[in-house]
């Protein structure tokens, strides 16, 4: 079975992880760690776990972010050289997609899914961008867990409406979530406890997540990516702005248009 080293310092915390015969080899970063000094010895020492050595490797995979500017770049960064020096596959994964797909493997995100009618729903990740925002997306989930995105991932203000987040009739508001932002937001199943308890084991399963989605793209023949293109997924692509610039930006984006006979 192919082997898959994964990197995710999107967050405040960094994780690592080798997937080899389906078993997870993983370290997480703590808060106060910082990832830019922890990332390489951290890999050596899942590597030494799962008894492989970096050449042995037959796929890297790191989380694109968005997230920490600094964090999703050192992923990027790591992983682009390590794919390159090694000759490997890249594969770069959404980490709103991957936290998705660790909260659904969750074993208490069952609680929940059953208010999902068991096999289909949405799942809200909703993750603290700082700068009083917040990134969303939104991913339908269905036989087999399969996840698929509704919409590409943005940044909203952390003030919107709560009930805004999650707001839906039908099907669409059978939705529940997750992420460093979810409890800003009540959701369906208006249980914080439970949102805690899901949104840490898929924090903590990050780089796990993001190494079985690469598996999955590598045995089902999914196109990795070449190391020149691996890059970032930013969201926000200016953020040297004040806030006063992107309060009187969001402003004027929300003003009616005037007429040009006006």
């Amino acid at each position: 079975m192919p082997s898959v080293l994964a990197i995710e310092t999107s967050s405040v915390i960094g994780s690592v992880c080798l997937l080899r015969d389906y078993e997870a080899f993983t370290e997480n970063a703590l808060e106060d760690v910082k990832l830019s000094t922890w990332l390489l010895p951290a890999i050596d020492r899942v590597l030494q776990a799962g008894g492989i050595e970096k050449s042995e490797l037959h796929a890297i995979a790191f989380g694109n972010g968005p997230g920490s500017f600094t964090g999703v770049r050192t992923a990027c960064s790591t992983a682009q050289a390590l794919a390159y020096a090694l000759k490997k596959p890249l594969y770069s994964i959404d980490s709103m997609q991957a936290f998705a797909f660790g909260a659904i493997h969750a074993p208490t995100a069952i609680s929940a899914k059953s208010s999902l009618n068991g096999d289909k729903g949405f799942i809200e990740v909703i993750l603290d961008a700082r700068m009083n925002e917040l990134y969303r997306q939104r991913f339908s989930f269905a036989a087999r867990n399969k996840l698929s995105a509704k919409h590409s991932t943005f940044a909203i203000t952390a003030m919107a409406p709560p009930r805004l987040l999650l707001a839906g009739t039908g099907d669409a508001s059978l939705s529940f979530a997750v992420g460093s932002g979810a409890l800003m937001s009540a959701g369906p199943t208006d249980d914080a406890e439970l949102i805690q308890q899901i949104t840490e084991y898929a924090e903590m399963h990050w780089a796990e997540s993001i190494a079985k989605m690469a598996l999955e793209s590598l045995l089902e023949g999914g196109e990795s990516i070449a190391p020149v293109d691996a890059c970032p997924n930013y969201v926000r692509n200016n953020v040297a702005k004040t806030e006063l610039e992107r309060a009187t930006e969001a402003q004027l984006r929300a003003r009616p248009l005037q007429s040009a006979a006006a």
